[in-house]
C-alpha cells in the first residue's frame, strides 16, 4: 500500500481544516498520511442475453440476479458471508422486479441474512451505476467487498410498466417525450444520418458475432437451465440478440419507429432483452488477505477517508459479522466539516 501526502487546501466545500485541528485528532486520522488505496474488479460474469420473448422469458429475474451472484462467489471461492453489500441497476422495479431485487436475489442465491442488497434505477446506466457505487463504497472504506451488477428481464416485466402520472410542474417546465423520439432529437441536433446509424449498427451485430464465434464470452457467461420451445432441458449459454443474416439492405428498408420522419428503426436501436450481471468489486488493500497473492493494479488511486469501517453503508447485523472478522471497531471522522454522519 502506497501512502502519500495529503496537502490541505480552501475549496468549494469549505475552508482549509486549520493544521491545530488536525494534530488534535487520534493518530489514524492525520491526513497528512492518509493511506492509497484503488478499486479492483477481480472477476466478473453474466448469464447469456435472452432476446424477448427468447430463451429466458420463462426464468423470474430474481432467479436470473441470484444465479449470477452465486456462481460469482463459488467461482471466486468466496463465503457468501464476507460480502459486505449487493448492489443491483434495475430499470423498471416493478412486479417480479420490485421490492429491491437485489436484496431478495441475495437471499434467493442462499446468502445469509445479514448481507444487505440495495437496488439502483439509472434508467439505461442502471448497472454501471451500480459498479461505480460499488467502488465508491470500497474506496471510501465503507465496504471491503461488493457484488454490483444488474438484472433485467422484458420478456415478464415490461419497460414503462412502473410509469406512472407526470408532475405537472415539470410537464409545465419541459417537453417531456418518449425515448426513442428524444434519440431521433438528438440525431437531428448532431446531424447524424440514418445511413451512419445503420451502418454502426451493422458492424457492431457483425462484431457481436464475431466474438461469439471466437469463444469471447465463454469466460464470463454462467449456463442457464431452461426449457425450450420442444420442452426439452438445455443450458442456454450463448447470446441471441446478435442478428446473424442482418444486411445494410434489409436494415435500410425498415420504417421509423417513433417518427414519419424518424431516423430511429428497429435495427438501430437497443435491443429488448433479458438478462443479469455481476462483478466483484473490492480493494488493492483486500486482494493480499483474500488471495494471498500481491496485486500490482493499474486502477486509478484514491483516498480512503478513513482506515476504519464504516457501518452506515450497511445493515448494522450486516456490519457486525464485518467488524468482527476484521476484528476492529468502528471509527468515524471528527466533525471537522468532512460530511460526520450521526447513528
Amino acid at each position: 500500500m502506497t501512502v502519500r501526502s495529503l496537502k490541505l487546501r480552501p475549496s468549494s466545500r469549505g475552508p482549509a481544516i486549520p493544521p491545530e485541528k488536525v494534530n488534535k485528532w487520534p493518530p489514524a486520522f492525520n491526513l497528512h498520511t492518509v493511506p492509497m488505496t484503488s478499486a479492483v474488479i477481480v472477476d466478473a460474469v453474466r448469464t447469456a442475453i435472452g432476446k424477448r420473448g427468447g430463451a429466458l422469458k420463462d426464468v423470474r429475474p430474481d432467479d436470473l440476479a441470484a444465479h449470477v451472484l452465486r456462481a460469482i462467489v463459488e467461482r471466486n471461492d468466496l463465503k457468501p458471508s464476507l460480502v459486505d453489500d449487493v448492489i443491483l441497476g434495475c430499470v423498471t422495479q416493478i412486479d417480479e422486479q420490485g421490492m429491491n431485487i437485489a436484496r431478495i436475489a441475495a437471499l434467493v442465491a442462499g446468502f445469509p441474512a445479514t448481507v444487505p442488497g440495495t437496488s439502483v434505477n439509472r434508467m439505461c446506466g442502471s448497472g454501471q451505476q451500480a459498479v461505480n457505487f460499488g467502488a465508491q463504497s470500497v474506496l471510501a472504506g465503507g465496504n471491503d467487498i461488493v457484488l454490483a451488477g444488474g438484472v433485467e428481464s422484458m420478456s415478464r416485466v415490461p419497460i414503462s410498466s412502473d410509469a406512472g402520472v407526470l408532475n405537472e410542474k415539470l410537464v409545465a417546465k419541459y417537453d417531456v417525450v418518449p425515448q426513442g423520439i428524444a434519440a431521433d432529437l438528438v440525431a437531428d441536433k448532431y446531424e447524424i444520418t440514418r445511413e451512419q446509424m445503420d451502418e454502426f449498427s451493422y458492424w457492431s451485430h457483425r462484431k457481436a458475432v464475431k466474438a461469439i464465434d471466437d469463444g469471447r464470452f465463454k469466460a464470463e457467461i454462467i449456463p442457464v437451465p431452461v426449457i425450450d420451445e420442444q420442452g426439452t432441458k438445455r443450458a442456454f449459454d450463448t447470446d441471441e440478440h446478435p442478428r446473424r443474416n442482418t444486411s445494410l439492405e434489409k436494415l435500410a428498408s425498415l420504417p421509423p419507429a417513433f417518427r414519419a420522419d424518424g431516423r430511429i428503426t428497429a435495427g438501430n436501436s437497443s435491443g429488448i432483452n433479458d438478462g443479469a450481471a455481476a462483478l466483484l468489486v473490492t480493494t488493492t488493500q483486500e486482494i493480499p488477505w483474500l488471495y494471498r497473492v500481491t496485486l500490482a493494479s493499474s486502477a486509478v488511486p484514491r483516498q480512503s477517508a478513513s482506515p476504519f469501517p464504516r457501518p452506515e453503508n450497511a445493515t448494522a447485523a450486516a456490519y457486525r459479522v464485518r467488524a468482527a472478522r476484521r476484528g476492529v471497531v468502528a471509527g468515524f471522522l471528527p466533525p471537522v466539516g468532512l460530511g460526520t454522519r450521526k447513528g
